[in-house]
């Protein structure tokens, strides 16, 4: 009788506090750099990939856009679609884009994975609240180009997220560390 009054009493406890979902939010890791020392004044981001993913790039590039400009750098941001069903599309507007702009360096963020449901929602009630956890697992391959040379990467690394959703301070944390690779690599000072 002992055990089941423990186990009821742990069953309750368990379910009057929040989730904890302790897995980190998001992975940067370098993939290449050629280690020539940099300075671009100019960058245009560009990216592609499924709805979901312009959500999370949108809000992302908000983020950059101001971290850009405290190290001096102009930022303009151009969402371009999802390759594998515009690949034609996506290609000519890249065209106009760098027709029409003065930049030095290219920022590609581009989906790695297939978007096979990459947000999961989940809820969590018990007696006092109500929970929701928005989370978003989706891996983008990002890459730095020169605007003289857009076929061969000078920085590439790879952004694995896991987060949820409507936590906007993941974004600053992501831009730092973006930033943050781009100084370490000698490209921003």
């Amino acid at each position: 009788m002992r055990i089941i009054i423990a186990i009821l009493i742990l069953c309750w406890i368990s379910s009057c506090a929040p989730p904890k979902i302790i897995r980190a939010p998001f992975l940067l890791t370098d993939v290449n750099s050629n280690g020539e020392q940099k300075e671009f004044k100019r960058i245009l981001i560009v990216a592609t990939g499924s709805s979901g993913a312009r959500l999370f790039l949108d809000r992302l590039t908000n983020v950059l856009n101001s971290k850009f400009a405290s190290e001096n750098v102009t930022t303009s941001y151009e969402y371009l679609g999802y390759v594998p069903d515009e690949k034609i599309e996506i290609d000519k507007r890249f065209k106009d884009i760098i027709q029409n702009k003065s930049f030095d360096a290219v920022l590609y963020f581009g989906q790695s994975d297939k978007p096979i449901n990459p947000v999961q929602i989940n809820d969590f009630i018990n007696r006092n609240s109500h929970y929701r956890i928005v989370r978003y697992q989706q891996t983008f391959s990002i890459q730095l180009f020169e605007s003289l040379h857009l076929q061969n990467a000078i920085w590439e690394t790879e952004l694995r997220l896991n987060f949820d959703f409507t936590q906007s301070p993941v974004y600053l944390s992501i831009a730092d560390k973006i930033i943050g690779n781009l100084k370490l690599n000698k490209i921003v000072r």
